[in-house]
C-alpha cells in the first residue's frame, strides 16, 4: 500500500475519534493526517532526513523527491543568536554549495575532474549505471534514500546516469530508460591559464617577476663546483705526466 493511503486512513480515524470524544486538537491532527496524504500522493516519493538536532528536537532537515531538495530550519533563526555565530555563515555556503551542486533542475549538472559524483535518484529505481565519455558502463547501488556516488572522475567529458523508473522533471527518456547527463569540465581559471605570470603568490611568500638588466635569477653553484673539481683534476693528471716523462 502506498504512503498517501496510510495517511488518510490515519486521517479518517482522527476524525472518527474526534466525533467520539469531542476533542478539536484530534480535528487538527486529522487535517495534518489528511495533508501529509495530499503531499505524500503529490511528492510522490518525498523523503526526509535529519542532518542536526537539538534539545526540542529536529534542527535541520532535508527534504528531498525526484524533482525537489531542500534544506529546512524548523525554528526561527532571528529568534535565537545563531545568526550572530561564524556557524551560521558557514551554514549557508555549506548548504548553498551542496544544494547548488546536486541541482535538482538539471540547470549546472557539472563535476571537475578528480571529484566525485554524487547525485540523487528517485526512490525505487532499477538498473542503475553511469556510461563514461569513453562508453565505459558502470552499475550503481543507489542507497535508502536514493543516493549514488561515482568517482574520482578521471576524464573531462559527457557522463550518463541513467535507471529504470521514475523520472525527475528535467530527466531524459529514452528507449525505457531515465537519463541524466553531467559534464565534467575543468572550470579552474588559474589551472587552465597558462600565460606567464607577473606575480606568482603563495600561503607565506609573493614573487615578483623581474624584467631588464637588473633582473635577477638564482644561480645553481654545483655545476661551477664539478668544473672546478674537473679542472683540479685535469690538471693533476698533466702535472703527474710531466713527472714520469722520460
Amino acid at each position: 500500500m502506498q504512503l498517501q493511503y496510510w495517511w488518510w486512513i490515519l486521517a479518517l480515524g482522527m476524525g472518527v475519534l474526534e466525533l467520539v470524544t469531542g476533542t478539536f486538537y484530534l480535528l487538527v491532527l486529522a487535517a495534518g493526517c489528511a495533508a501529509g496524504g495530499l503531499a505524500a500522493w503529490a511528492g510522490a516519493g518525498l523523503t526526509v532526513q535529519v542532518l542536526a538536532t537539538a534539545d526540542a528536537g529536529p534542527a535541520i532537515l532535508e527534504l528531498s523527491s525526484a524533482e525537489v531538495r531542500a534544506i529546512v530550519v524548523p525554528f526561527n533563526v532571528a529568534s535565537s543568536n545563531w545568526g550572530f555565530d561564524v556557524s551560521w555563515v558557514i551554514f549557508l555556503g555549506q548548504a548553498t554549495q551542496y544544494l547548488g551542486e546536486g541541482n535538482a533542475t538539471g540547470i549546472a549538472r557539472m563535476v571537475q575532474p578528480g571529484q566525485t559524483l554524487t547525485d540523487r535518484l528517485p526512490l525505487n529505481v532499477t538498473d542503475a549505471r553511469i556510461e563514461a565519455p569513453d562508453g565505459v558502463r558502470t552499475a550503481l547501488i543507489p542507497a535508502a534514500d536514493g543516493t549514488v556516488v561515482f568517482g574520482p572522475v578521471l576524464r573531462s567529458g559527457k557522463y550518463f546516469l541513467s535507471w529504470v523508473g521514475e523520472a525527475g522533471a528535467s530527466d531524459l527518456t529514452y528507449d525505457g530508460r531515465v537519463i541524466r547527463p553531467f559534464t565534467a569540465n575543468l572550470l579552474d581559471a588559474p589551472e587552465s591559464d597558462i600565460a606567464p605570470a607577473s606575480r606568482f603568490e603563495t600561503a607565506s611568500v609573493t614573487v615578483e617577476a623581474q624584467t631588464g638588466p637588473g633582473a635577477k635569477s638564482p644561480q645553481r653553484l654545483w655545476p661551477w663546483l664539478i668544473l672546478a673539481a674537473l679542472t683540479i683534476a685535469l690538471l693533476e693528471w698533466f702535472v703527474y705526466n710531466r713527472k714520469v716523462h722520460v
